[in-house]
């Protein structure tokens, strides 16, 4: 057993579950949590939704102007750019209802591990609270400390956003 992964478990004890079947898991959603990182980081924030509907919609008038330029000849050329317009308002909207998601203040892997130390809790007696120095916390800061290879500072914020997530 790995010295992160030895104290996980340590700290969810006592366990509900066998020590080594306990470990297996931690190590299981440790592996799993190292692989989305990079996607989690990836997350766009409201702000760069917001620019890239922003850099889409300003290319719109261009596309009518030239619209307006095409001869009766070239009507299937003219449908289809007319079509691809309607279709780039649509994406505009999509992008302008779906910027709300998390700020770029947020960190996101310090989510994606307290998401990880909440769901490792069901193997522990003990249930998952936002004390300073409980179970939860320290759980969370280990799988930190797994996933991304250094220590975290205060992950209270994270700790708390997902207590809150869970008891919706």
């Amino acid at each position: 057993m790995t010295d992160v992964v030895k104290r996980i478990v340590d700290n969810l004890s006592p366990l509900r579950e066998d020590l080594q079947r306990v470990a297996s898991e931690v190590r299981k959603r440790l592996d799993e949590a190292r692989l989305r990182v990079d996607e989690v980081k990836a997350i766009p924030t409201p702000a760069e939704t917001r620019a890239k509907a922003d850099g889409i919609e300003r290319c719109i008038p261009a596309l009518e102007a030239h619209l307006e330029r095409l001869t009766h000849v070239e009507a299937v050329a003219a449908s289809m750019i007319d079509s691809a317009i309607k279709q780039l308002r649509a994406a505009v909207a999509v992008l302008r209802s779906r910027s709300g998601g998390l700020s770029g203040h947020v960190n996101r892997v310090a989510l994606l591990c307290a998401a990880v130390a909440y769901d490792l809790h069901e193997f522990s007696e003990r249930r998952p609270a936002g004390y300073e120095d409980g179970s939860f916390r320290t759980t969370t800061a280990l799988v930190h400390e797994a996933v991304t290879g250094h220590e975290a500072g205060d992950l209270r914020r994270a700790c708390e956003s997902e207590l809150r997530r869970r008891r919706r």
